[in-house]
């Protein structure tokens, strides 16, 4: 029910650049329709299979990483533009927190000197929208955003590897909750990275950060740039915020917003319990 009712309000371009300010109505809320209880029971055995190889697996996916997999010209630049555009956002999360600065090494996360003319100025003109769409969301649920490491059960991560593991479980988990990919739960997946790089800001370990663009880098490679540039590529998300909406739409619009976050709630709460009883 939750995945129908997103794709159908995303079908209806709901996403559109955010005001300062948001206000929920609370009656968006009993649009949400979410089962009496999340059925844990069958899921957490493979969960824990699953987070025994992702070592592995990420460790894998950076060698492949480096030298490209064969995708095709389009996907290979959407991935490299989704890298820079997460570069750009964690920038921007620190500065929102308080907490950027200059000497935290910023500069050895992967530029954009690559990318064409034309690459670049989608970077430019999406940054801005996948930015303010971010700090929406952190502002409907901040608790939500901050503190990631806690709220799956790590307490603090203690090197660049648990950074990655914590981007891959979460991406993996939102992905399969709810089905179908949206762009909603892209912009979800960003602002965690962001959270993420502020927690190890805060602990101490700015040098983790560079280690998050690439664990998303890898995420973007097997899990979303197809779904991205078979809609549209990352310009895609600018042209939905181009789409002019009436006072109706605004209202869906906060139910749509709710619901991805609801959907990483319960990525999130899964996580906890995976962390917890294994």
């Amino acid at each position: 029910m939750v995945s129908r009712v997103v794709n159908k309000l995303e079908d209806k371009l709901l996403l559109s650049v955010p005001p300062v300010t948001v206000n929920v109505r609370r009656s968006s809320l009993s649009l949400l329709n979410l089962p009496d209880g999340l059925a844990f029971q069958g899921v957490a055995g493979s969960a824990r299979r699953r987070l025994s190889n992702v070592s592995d697996v990420v460790s894998k996916k950076i060698s492949d990483t480096i030298g490209w997999r064969s995708l095709s010209t389009n996907v290979e630049l959407t991935v490299m533009q989704g890298s820079v555009l997460c570069g750009q956002y964690i920038k921007n999360r620190l500065k929102r927190s308080g907490i950027f600065q200059k000497k935290l090494g910023l500069k050895r996360m992967r530029s954009g000197a690559i990318m064409s003319s034309e690459g670049l100025l989608v970077v430019s003109e999406v940054s801005p929208v996948l930015t303010s769409l971010g700090a929406e969301l952190e502002k409907l649920h901040p608790k939500l955003y901050t503190n990631i490491a806690r709220q799956i059960g790590a307490g603090s991560f203690s090197n660049e590897q648990t950074a990655m593991e914590a981007i891959a479980d979460v991406s993996r988990e939102l992905l399969r909750v709810g089905g179908e990919m949206t762009w909603g739960k892209i912009i979800s997946l960003y602002s965690v990275a962001g959270g993420i790089a502020v927690d190890c800001v805060r602990q101490g370990k700015p040098e983790f950060i560079g280690a998050i663009q690439r664990a998303m880098t890898i995420v973007l490679e097997e899990d979303l740039a197809s779904w991205i540039q078979a809609n549209g590529g990352w310009i895609g998300l600018s042209n939905k915020c181009r789409t002019s909406i009436d006072s109706d739409t605004w209202q869906e619009r906060d139910t749509l917003i709710v619901l991805v976050s609801t959907t990483l709630i319960m990525g999130l709460a899964l996580l906890i319990r995976i962390f917890i009883f294994s």
